[in-house]
């Protein structure tokens, strides 16, 4: 199943469920042990907090009786990198999956625990939630997780700075969330972040100081271009942008599926399109040709790409794109009034 960490500061992490199932809302710390991650989970110390543990992977010997600091769980929640479902020790009672669920302790596994140090690190503890219940970034979801925004405001002050990736609920609706207590920035990611290269859509309130305002263009300029736009922009950049990777693996689908039909391995088509697409796309990003220029330029005349070319002019695959698109950006508008 899956699972999300949200941020005091708007960051939305995904990942998968470990322990019981819910929402819950606490102090995110992190701890640095390699070993002893029962007694961190059973110390008095850790009361209403939600652990992140450092080290990638956590549960390799097992849970038992003996290693508990006290009779219970105390911390609100618990993050890993990885939760070990096959431990192995003599002394092992449990995994920690069974553990988290007996004593109803919400975690999640799958994310960057490193990275999210880092922002404890470098901008303090802060609140956070873990859910299963439902994904704030997506738009349908608007109302749970303004609510939980605004279970987590008591916690926010003016050097808070709340960045929302949930799409759909504006600048306005952010402030009105946190009641006005901090700064907010919405942010529209694409999925190419995931791999460092994806293209981010910022707008700020004019709260937000001009140094946490470059702090945070730096810090998305790491995860691929970031560019900041009115907030009237926001929906055309979903559509083009948010949602371009879908059109773009369409695409590449399409052109797998036909070098599967002429008889090629679909291992080596994938590979093949997929370095296809980026080189083109390195390229176009190298070049100021336009686009239809360097199109003509792997047409010979009378050659086979210039007979493939007229099919996709014939098939109107310009206007399908921009069809597309408009479609997207129709879908969106209608989406902010719901």
């Amino acid at each position: 199943m899956n699972a999300y960490l949200l941020l005091a500061n708007g960051m939305v992490f995904a990942g998968q469920s470990v322990g019981a199932q819910g929402v819950t809302v606490g102090e995110v710390v992190f701890a640095t042990g390699m070993v002893g991650f029962q007694e961190t989970l059973t110390d008095p110390s850790y009361y209403g907090q939600i652990i992140t543990q450092t080290y990638p992977l956590i549960g390799n010997y097992g849970m038992n009786h003996d290693d508990m600091e006290s009779d219970r769980i105390w911390a609100k929640g618990y993050i890993v990198r990885e939760a070990c479902t096959t431990p192995s020790n003599w002394r092992c009672e449990e995994t920690l999956d069974s553990f988290l669920k007996k004593n109803n302790t919400i975690g999640i596994e799958g994310i960057d625990t490193r990275h999210l140090t880092r922002i404890i690190r470098e901008s303090g503890v802060m609140n956070g939630a873990i859910l299963t219940t439902f994904d704030p970034a997506d738009p349908a979801n608007k109302a749970e997780t303004e609510a939980l925004l605004a279970e987590m405001a008591p916690e926010f002050g003016p050097d808070t700075v709340v960045i929302s990736v949930a799409a759909g609920i504006s600048i306005a609706r952010l402030q009105a969330a946190v009641a006005g207590r901090c700064p907010v920035v919405r942010c529209m990611p694409n999925t190419p972040a995931l791999v460092g290269k994806g293209v981010f859509a910022l707008c700020f309130d004019d709260k937000v100081p001009a140094e946490s305002k470059e702090d945070i263009l730096r810090f998305f300029s790491q995860l691929g271009v970031c560019l900041e736009l009115p907030e009237s922009r926001f929906t055309a950049f979903s559509a083009l942008i948010g949602a371009g990777p879908a059109y773009v693996f369409g695409m590449m689908q399409g052109l797998v599926q036909a070098g599967v039909t002429l008889g090629l391995g679909r291992k080596d088509c994938r590979d093949m399109v997929a370095a296809l697409f980026e080189g083109s796309a390195v390229m176009a990003a190298r070049s100021d040709t336009p686009l239809m220029e360097l199109r003509d330029q792997v047409c010979s005349p009378g050659g086979l790409t210039i007979a493939g070319v007229n099919v996709l002019d014939r098939a109107g695959l310009s206007g399908l794109l921009v069809d597309a698109v408009l479609a997207a950006d129709e879908r969106g508008r209608e989406m902010e009034k719901e």
